[in-house]
């Protein structure tokens, strides 16, 4: 089981994109319910821990944003499609992930440097006190 990861959109839109290739079918065919079975996948194809009320929270969220539609009256949760935005914001997803994995070494430090500019600018601030506090409270020796 993969490493236990904050739950996003991403998780829950990444199994109807899962379905859909797993069967060779389009997103108009592939539906998905939310309800225990989703939950358990989730858990055990992405390691989410995750209750039901956030399930429903973050499907409300895919609603409000169009990446999921329920082309059926009765249940909102019941039946629910993926949108073709909604495919694309789960191939854009793992794209990023993927080059983000992929990225070189220096890239990768690069990378760390720019997240954490305070750092770097607060090591550099000690090493530049330190070398004052070297080059003359020693006397200049």
């Amino acid at each position: 089981m993969k490493k236990n990861v904050q739950f996003e959109e991403f998780h829950l839109l990444g199994l109807w994109v899962d379905e859909m290739e797993a069967s060779g079918s389009n997103r108009n065919l592939v539906s998905i319910s939310v309800n225990e079975e989703l939950k358990n996948r989730l858990c055990s194809e992405y390691g989410v821990s995750v209750e039901m009320d956030e399930i429903v929270r973050m499907a409300d969220k895919c609603l409000a944003h169009e990446w999921l539609q329920n082309k059926y009256l009765g249940s909102k949760y019941l039946d629910l499609f993926i949108t073709a935005g909604g495919v694309g914001v789960v191939r854009s997803k793992r794209l990023a992930d993927s080059r983000r994995r992929n990225r070189s070494r220096p890239k990768k430090i690069s990378d760390w440097v720019e997240e954490h500019k305070g750092l770097t600018v607060l090591i550099g601030l000690i090493l530049a006190l330190l070398t004052l506090w070297f080059r003359f409270g020693s006397g200049g020796h």
